[in-house]
């Protein structure tokens, strides 16, 4: 008797193994072919004249319209300052930190190449100091 349940647990328990990797198998089969659908669908529209061309006008647009909230921020800065002079000493200042924005940088990287080289420099020394130790300890022996 306990042997006829077994034998009837271990045949439940395959029928669910078997059923479970059938959904596992079906799942992933659906996917597959779902995710090739759409890469299908992907270079058809890539191929396509008229979607590319599409794209690239909505690209240019796009980048003419951040061209133009850009300038006409700066624009509407200018127009809040009525004299010459302060126009001037607006873009005057806005030149020099450009300029100075740009060394800043430049000081960053020659700082960071140092440190750098720094760096190796004393990766090189410990491995000498190394080497020299181990040496010594093979003298030793």
């Amino acid at each position: 008797m306990i042997n006829k349940l077994k034998t009837i647990f271990k045949i439940i328990l395959f029928g669910l193994a078997v059923c479970f990797s059938l959904f596992v198998f079906a799942v992933m089969f659906f996917m597959h072919k779902e995710s090739n659908r759409k890469a299908e669908d992907m270079a058809h529209r890539a191929a396509d004249p008229v979607y590319k061309a599409q794209a690239e006008e909505k690209d240019r647009v796009d980048m003419q319209a951040e061209a133009n909230a850009r300038t006409y921020k700066e624009v509407e800065e200018l127009m809040k300052t009525s004299d010459k002079r302060d126009r001037e000493r607006l873009i005057l200042e806005k030149e020099t930190n450009e300029s100075n924005q740009k060394e800043t940088k430049k000081l960053q990287e020659a700082i960071y190449k140092e440190q750098v080289d720094r760096d190796a420099e004393r990766m090189l020394a410990v491995e000498k100091y190394a080497k020299d130790v181990a040496e010594a300890a093979d003298k030793k022996r």
